[in-house]
C-alpha cells in the first residue's frame, strides 16, 4: 500500500507568533486564577520575561523559568472550565497572529492532500483549540492531569521531551501508512522530529537549532516583516574551513517538494511578499 504524505509542525514560534504556553501561564497569574501559594512563581516568570525583553536573559533561560514553574505545580487547583475558557479568550484575541509562511504552507499542504499534525509543548487543550482553526488533522501537546474538574498541577513531559517519539507513535496509530514528508520547527527541541522528515525546515531558528541545521544541512527559512528568505548550507570551497558551513540564499523549490513549492510561491507573491 502506498504511503500518504504527512507534514508536522511545531506551534509556538513556528506557526503562532509568540507562545501559547507563555501566554496562558502569564494570563492565569494576571487574572488571579493561580493559588496564592504560587504567586512567587508568577512573579519569577514576570521578572524573567522582563530580563529577556531587556536582553539580560536568553529566551532559553526565560523559557526554563516558565517550564520549571509549570512542573512545580503552577496549575494546581485551577478548574478545567476556567483554563479552557481562558484558552478560548487567548485565541479569540491573538489566534490570528501567525507567520505568513507557515500559514500559507499549511493551506497548500492541505490542498495537496497531506495529513497535518501539530506537536507542541504547550497544553494539549490549547494546542487543539488553536490547530482546529487551521484545519489540522491531529495535535499533540502536554497532557495536564484533571481530577473532578480541577487541575492537579501534574503534567506529562512525554511530548515535549521526545517529539520524534511522539511523532512515530502517532504515525503508527494511523489506519493507513504515512510518510513524514515535511517538518518545521524553531528550536533545538524540534530537531529530533525534523530528522525524520524528507523535507525538514528550521523556521526562524534559535541559535542552537541554527548551528545544528548548518551541520546537518537542514534548510532554514527566516520571515521578517514583508520578506521570506530560504537558506541552505554552502558546501565545497565556499565554506569557512575553521567552522561549520555558511548559509546561502536559495529557492523554495530546493527545500520543498516541487508541487508544494510552486503553489506556495504563488500564494506568497499574491500577498506581495518578497520571496526567493
Amino acid at each position: 500500500m502506498k504511503s500518504k504524505p504527512l507534514a508536522v509542525f511545531d506551534v509556538d514560534g513556528t506557526i503562532y507568533r509568540w507562545s501559547l504556553f507563555h501566554e496562558l501561564i502569564e494570563r492565569l497569574g494576571r487574572e488571579g486564577l493561580i493559588a496564592p501559594v504560587h504567586f512567587d512563581l508568577f512573579q519569577e516568570i514576570l521578572e524573567a520575561k522582563l530580563d529577556w525583553q531587556n536582553r539580560i536573559l536568553s529566551y532559553a533561560e526565560y523559557n526554563r523559568v516558565s517550564v520549571s514553574a509549570l512542573l512545580s505545580g503552577y496549575l494546581a487547583d485551577i478548574s478545567y472550565e476556567h483554563i479552557h475558557a481562558l484558552g478560548k479568550e487567548i485565541l479569540r484575541e491573538t489566534g490570528d497572529r501567525v507567520y505568513v509562511f507557515t500559514r500559507e504552507l499549511i493551506f497548500v499542504l492541505h490542498k495537496a492532500g497531506y495529513h497535518t499534525l501539530a506537536i507542541s509543548g504547550s497544553p494539549q487543550d490549547l494546542v487543539r483549540q488553536f490547530t482546529e482553526k487551521l484545519g489540522f488533522d491531529g495535535a499533540l501537546g502536554t497532557e495536564i492531569e484533571v481530577k473532578d474538574g480541577q487541575l492537579t498541577g501534574k503534567c506529562s513531559e512525554e511530548v515535549f521531551a521526545d517529539k520524534a517519539g511522539a511523532l512515530k507513535k502517532y504515525v503508527a496509530q494511523l489506519e493507513e501508512p504515512h510518510e513524514v514528508r515535511v517538518a518545521l520547527g524553531d528550536t533545538a527541541n524540534d530537531l529530533s522530529m525534523l530528522r525524520l522528515a524528507d523535507y525538514p525546515i528550521a523556521f526562524n531558528p534559535d541559535q542552537k537549532l541554527k548551528e545544528e541545521a548548518r551541520r546537518e544541512n537542514i534548510p532554514v527559512v527566516f520571515e521578517r516583516k514583508d520578506s521570506i528568505t530560504p537558506l541552505i548550507a554552502l558546501g565545497g570551497g565556499l565554506r569557512d574551513l575553521r567552522g561549520p558551513p555558511m548559509f546561502s540564499e536559495t529557492t523554495l523549490s530546493t527545500i520543498l517538494p516541487s508541487d508544494i513549492a510552486r503553489e506556495l510561491r504563488k500564494r506568497l507573491q499574491a500577498l506581495h511578499l518578497n520571496i526567493s
